[in-house]
């Protein structure tokens, strides 16, 4: 049971911070790609993109469709 536990954190870490590295490097080879006023425009939608995605990690999308 433990040894499960220990599994799921260790995996569910892995794919947490593997998307936040593989996010970082997409975003070095942007900014060394584009001018900055189109790694501006990139990031200002970037933000957007990650609020949404906390709204959809929150269970908001369940939580309307149950309503």
């Amino acid at each position: 049971m433990i040894e499960d536990l220990k599994k799921g954190i260790f995996y569910n870490s892995i794919g947490k911070y593997s998307n936040v590295m593989i996010s970082f490097l997409i975003q070095i080879v942007l900014a060394r790609l584009l001018t900055p006023n189109e790694f501006g425009v990139i990031a200002v939608i970037n933000v957007f993109l990650v609020f949404f995605q906390l709204l959809a990690d929150f269970g908001i999308g369940p939580a309307i469709i149950q309503r």
